[in-house]
């Protein structure tokens, strides 16, 4: 049944991206007799940027054939009341630094808290299995339970909707890019001058290979300095003008981040900075500050990072082993 499952989302993860590209192609899209294709001009207020099955709870008609009562599943269990993103209206500072809408997150935790006990007591249980809290754009508690358990878990006071959450697996698929630059456009940026320095970009994936030349803070800094030349700056000047993350800027909302939470307050800025190139760094699998790649040895996260954000130059003062044969010197 699982396999049927990945089959399913393929398919769609599939079809959303032709939908996407059709999409994109603006005036080409137009009919022409040679294909036989017609194109409808829709209204922009006919298309919906809603989730996908956002507005539905879960539908055990479809799920049934999945799960058994008694496997363990992964649940987005919403509440009543209003996430915190909803009252940024009513502010005027920035959400990190508004006394108000960090007092609101915390009466929602709370009572989070609360709901999460409620939830464990109809449960028969000591705990609920909480994996995360979330307060600032949805007011949701996600927690493994057993797949038989949603029906109680949705008649407990102060639960609004229960979502199974998707959980995506790694498939077999063909990873050339050969031509990757011109189906994204990223070659007509480049020649355009555009080169992305100061771009913060964050990679949730399996891991990072933190000693790569690709992500050496010194070739990273070599280059702004050169950047920095040509823009007739100083390179503190350029670093302030790109306003790169730094341990000061991560200091100052850490005791607002999940992890500072389950770390128990124990986790530093200074352990989540690496350098000028990787300024926050986080496994969120083993829950420390380990960058090594933990699914099987897997270096797809390596891999975008670098198609991301490669150095443009080589620390050529350190010694790379690029094949894992031996040494090579960059010097």
């Amino acid at each position: 049944m699982r396999h049927s499952r990945m089959k399913r989302l393929s398919s769609f993860l599939m079809a959303v991206v032709m939908v996407l590209t059709l999409g994109f192609t603006g005036p080409r899209a137009a009919a022409t007799e040679e294909s036989g294709i017609t194109v409808e001009r829709l209204d922009p207020s006919d298309v919906s940027a809603n989730l996908f099955n956002a507005g539905s709870v879960i539908d055990e008609s479809t799920t049934d054939n999945f799960y058994a009562d008694t496997d363990m599943v992964r649940v987005m269990i919403v509440l009543e009341e209003a996430p915190a993103i909803s009252i940024m209206s009513t502010v005027g500072e920035k959400l990190s630094n508004n006394a108000d809408v960090a007092a609101y997150r915390d009466r929602l935790l709370a009572k989070q808290n609360n709901v999460a006990g409620a939830i464990a007591a109809a449960l028969g249980t000591r705990t609920l299995d909480v994996q995360w809290n979330l307060t600032l754009v949805t007011n949701a508690i996600s927690a493994n339970v057993q797949f038989g358990q949603i029906d109680t878990i949705k008649r407990v006071a102060g639960v609004k909707a229960v979502y199974l959450e998707i959980q995506h697996m790694p498939l077999e698929a063909d990873v050339s890019n050969i031509v990757s630059q011109e189906m994204t456009g990223a070659s007509a940026a480049q020649n355009s001058g555009y080169t992305g320095a100061g771009s913060r970009i964050a990679v949730v994936d399996t891991g990072t290979d933190t000693d790569h030349q690709s992500f050496s803070g010194a070739a990273f800094e070599y280059s702004l300095a050169e950047l920095a030349e040509k823009n007739n700056m100083s390179f503190d000047e350029y670093v302030d003008y790109l306003n790169l993350l730094t341990v000061e800027e991560v200091a100052s909302v850490l005791d607002q981040l999940h992890i500072y939470e389950r770390s128990n307050g124990t986790i530093t800025a200074e352990q989540l900075y690496i350098n000028s190139k990787l300024p926050f760094n986080f496994n969120y699998i083993d829950m420390n500050t380990s960058m090594d790649h933990t699914d099987n040895n897997n270096e797809h996260g390596s891999h975008v990072a670098g198609i991301s954000t490669a150095n443009r130059y080589i620390d050529c003062t350190k010694v790379y082993d690029f094949d894992g044969n031996g040494a090579f010197d960059a010097q």
